[in-house]
């Protein structure tokens, strides 16, 4: 029998890391990702020009490995945003 979490507990998980980290202002983003010495594992996009600390971001997650990708500055889902034109162009 391996150790390797369940895919069921995987998506649990996935569901719960999002609903307890969703409205931080660094998170961007939670997925299940393939991991070749572990199998499945967690994915979780940061904004790291919105993150204060590292030890803000979990290593593992209700018994789940935690895989880190720092994605910069997009907006979050529903969210738009509008450059104006630059001064001069036409």
């Amino acid at each position: 029998m391996s150790d390797e979490p369940s895919v069921e507990k995987i998506r649990a998980a996935k569901d719960a890391l999002k609903e307890e980290f969703g409205n931080r202002a660094w998170f961007r983003g939670a997925g299940i990702a393939p991991d070749e010495h572990s199998g499945l594992v967690l994915r979780l996009n940061v904004d790291p020009d919105e993150l204060e600390t590292e030890d803000e971001v979990p290593a593992t997650y209700k018994g789940v490995k935690v895989t880190t990708v720092f994605i910069h500055g997009y907006a979050k889902r529903g969210a738009r945003q509008v450059t104006p034109p630059k001064k001069g162009a036409s």
